[in-house]
């Protein structure tokens, strides 16, 4: 007899979840499921999945509270994987406890969804089902865990050991997750590592402080340089491919492992809990410390394209955006995925830390565009600063977005610079160490000097209003584009511009010329080297991989003023250089009849570092940013 199509009750109140029963059987048995709604609250036994959604077609009918209930071929293998033989098993799992097709329903639940995966006993995270390399990559990072715990117990005294399974009696678990989170919580707090007390550390602290940095931990001196041996390679490549899998890059899971108080990896059947596999991952991603550790292996020709899979691995690991601004965790989580681009916003919201005062609310029935309106002129308004306007979607996007509202999505991150860096203040922070010794958030420049973004909006979040001072205008722009030329070749073309331009000073000139037939010690003293490392001071050996990564989807460019900046790739001559206030970059703009476009952040050595006076104040007038 065919049964019935499942259909949902609705919930008595916002305080309700439903909660999924996994009723026992034997492998390859048709799977039943019991589905109930409870008030949710901190003494409720259940279970969480955290699992990648999958294909939305090649659907599997199960049987839920004796009807017809259709879930994803993917989900369907994640439940024949949890489902116990002898006993029941209760869980949370996302696609069947919140009625999808209720909008009203969807918006309320994913509102306490941290809640939820907070009370929840254990979070599982289902990776998939497993394959040979992928019991291998399991393994090692076992192996891998169990090296750096020990690591830290000898460091720390501690000489009672782990006992517990990988998926057994959690209390070490506990002790560990909680410790972890302590320890990022000081971090945040006051930048200190334990035992990094010294008078050093306090004047670090200081000038980070005063130079806009926020130190938010120390790297792990880790004991894994062994592992990066050519004998681990089989090992290697197993890792690489489980952290290919989708799970990884979502933007969901950033929230149902940073809320979870237990989370529990498993691949098939095999399981490795959560600390163990931030203690393998307990590399910094501040300093790429993994890629430094590739050189001179055969992984380093590989690691351009692994790099992206241990970034987001290792931001998971480490957790450290967790309770900050939203727009540290909106630009943190900019590179992964979602189904509903909305989820990009509401995702992270329960995420930001008490005291940013977020306002927004998860409301499905709003349009993506909406939703990224709202969450820019929240940012601005609550966070106390322009630099949002970095992350801008700038012009010729087609995204229906005016250009000072990011877009969150991973394919506009995709063609986005990255983030500018002052690489010289960083090494003069950290004259008595090595670049791994801290972790450093923030950019270092001061570009607007300490104040304060004044800002206003149209209703419709179309237009915004800002105090500006225009500082330039770009005369020419160099069509040389680092993605297409290898490093000398577009060297020589960024000189050949420079030396040419009637716009630059001859001594500057006769300067750029003579730098670029000396040693590489000149280096120091030319403003096109700071220009293109975007004011870095770089190690001999280190400023083609900088200046790649600096130039990539960005272009030289001279103003009429003759002075080097950068840009991104779609700046032309006459797009204008302005200071914004609260804003820590100049801004390229361009004109809209009486308002302006933006086109992106700029970096000009001797417009990135500004203190305000009373007469600067009196240049500055109003203008509008509109849509592009």
């Amino acid at each position: 007899m065919e049964l019935a199509q499942f259909h949902y009750q609705t919930l008595p109140g916002p305080g309700y979840i439903r909660l999924v029963t996994i009723l026992p059987g034997e492998r390859g048995s048709d799977l039943r499921l019991q589905l109930e709604y409870v008030r949710l609250n901190p003494t409720l036994s259940y279970e969480c999945l955290s699992y990648a959604w999958g294909p939305v077609g090649h659907g599997r009918t199960i049987t839920l509270n004796n009807s017809a209930f259709l879930i994803s071929s993917t989900l369907h293998t994640a439940i024949e994987h949890l489902r116990c033989a002898r006993q029941e098993r209760k869980m949370w799992i996302d696609a069947i406890s919140i009625c999808q097709a209720n909008i009203e329903e969807r918006s309320q639940q994913v509102a306490i969804m941290r809640t939820i995966y907070k009370n929840a006993t254990r979070v599982v995270v289902w990776l998939g089902p497993a394959t040979e390399s992928s019991e291998q990559a399991m393994s090692f990072l076992k192996t891998m865990g169990a090296a750096e715990r020990n690591s830290h117990r000898r460091r720390f005294g501690q000489v009672n050991c782990d006992t517990s399974s990988e998926s057994g009696p959690d209390e070490d678990e506990k002790r560990e997750r909680s410790t972890h989170k302590r320890s990022s919580s000081k971090a945040n707090n006051n930048g200190l590592h334990r035992g990094k007390s010294s008078a050093f550390w306090k004047r670090l602290i200081h000038y980070s402080t005063k130079n806009d940095f926020v130190v938010t931990g120390f790297s792990e001196r880790t004991n894994h340089k062994e592992y990066f041996s050519d004998a681990w390679l089989p090992h290697w490549r197993a890792l690489d491919e489980l952290l290919d899998r989708t799970w990884w890059s979502r933007t969901w899971v950033v929230q149902e492992v940073w809320s979870a108080s237990r989370v529990l990896i498993q691949c098939g059947s095999t399981t490795i809990k959560w600390t163990t596999f931030q203690q393998a991952m307990s590399y910094s991603e501040a300093w790429d410390e993994m890629g430094d550790s590739v050189r001179g292996t055969q992984r380093e020709q590989h690691w351009a394209a692994l790099r992206r899979r241990y970034t987001l691995a290792i931001h998971l690991a480490k957790e450290r955006a967790n309770g900050r601004a939203l727009s540290t965790l909106l630009v943190t989580t900019w590179d992964r995925a979602s189904t509903d681009p909305r989820d990009k916003v509401f995702a992270m919201l329960s995420l930001a830390g008490e005291h940013e005062h977020v306002s927004m609310k998860p409301d499905y029935t709003k349009s993506t565009e909406q939703v990224y309106r709202e969450a820019a002129r929240d940012i601005i308004v609550n966070h106390g600063q322009m630099d949002i306007l970095l992350a801008a979607s700038g012009i010729h996007q087609n995204d229906g977005l005016p250009t000072w509202v990011p877009d969150w999505r991973r394919k506009a991150f995709t063609k986005k610079p990255t983030l500018l860096v002052n690489r010289h203040l960083m090494l003069r922070l950290l004259y008595g160490g090595s670049m791994s010794s801290a972790v450093l958030e923030g950019h270092g420049y001061r570009a607007a000097g300490n104040s304060k973004p004044l800002a206003s909006f149209s209703n419709n979040l179309s237009v915004l209003t800002v105090r500006s001072q225009k500082i330039d205008v770009i005369a020419e722009v160099c069509e040389a584009d680092i993605a297409t030329m290898q490093d000398d070749d577009f060297l020589n073309q960024a000189f050949d511009f420079i030396l040419r331009s009637e716009f630059v000073p001859a001594s500057t000139r006769q300067h750029e010329a003579d730098v670029r037939t000396q040693s590489d010690a000149a280096k120091d003293t030319s403003t096109l080297f700071a220009t293109l490392t975007g004011g870095g001071k770089i190690p001999d050996d280190n400023w083609a991989s900088i200046i790649r990564n600096v130039m990539q989807r960005r272009r030289l460019f001279v103003t009429r003023d003759g002075r080097f900046g950068i840009a991104p790739l779609n700046a032309q001559p006459a797009d204008v250089v302005v200071l914004i206030s609260g804003c820590n970059f100049p801004i390229v703009l361009r004109a809209a009849y009486d308002a302006f476009v933006v086109v992106g952040e700029a970096y000009r050595k001797s417009s990135n570092q500004f203190f305000f006076s009373r007469e600067h104040w009196l240049m500055w007038r109003d203008i509008q940013f509109t849509d592009g």
